[in-house]
This record gives C-alpha cells, structure tokens and sequence, in this order.
C-alpha cells in the first residue's frame, strides 16, 4: 500500500516512438462536411424545433382545459350534493 502511494517519479512518460503521423490527421478529414448537407441539417432542426414548441404549447392548452374541467366537475358535484341533501 505504501509503494502505491509513493510519490511519483520525476522523469515523465512518453509514447513509444512512431514512423506513422499523428492520428489527428485522418479524423479531421473525416468531419468534413459539405454546405448542402450542413443547410439540410439545420432546416431539419429547425423543423423539429418548431414541432417541439408546437407540442408544448398544446399541452399547455390542454393542462389548462383539464384543469377548468375539473372545477366545473367539482362545482357541479357540490351542487348536485346539496340539492340531495335539502
């Protein structure tokens, strides 16, 4: 346990040494995009943005109509309640 949490050595590590050129190279490559596809993406966002608000602005409406329901349900039921009583 106490060799584990020995201080650690001065020298610092390195990678083995390499004929190939650093992997970053191809990758970048890789990620190139071309404008078309980039403005087909963002339109596809913006779409289902909008579809996205759309959708809560709907259940906003429908909480508030579900909600008015429910006062009208209780307001009738108290009534009706009291008509039975007298």
């Amino acid at each position: 346990m106490e060799q584990a949490l020995a201080a650690p050595s001065s020298t610092p590590l390195s990678l083995p040494p390499s004929d190939r050129p650093p992997a970053v190279v191809p990758v970048l490559k890789l990620v190139s995009i071309m404008l078309r596809d980039l403005t087909q993406l963002k339109l596809a966002a913006n779409y289902w943005k909008a579809l996205s608000q759309r959708s809560w602005a709907r259940e906003a409406i429908l909480k508030k109509t579900i909600e008015r329901n429910d006062a009208q349900a209780y307001e009738s039921e108290t009534l009706l309640k009291n008509q039975i009583r007298t």
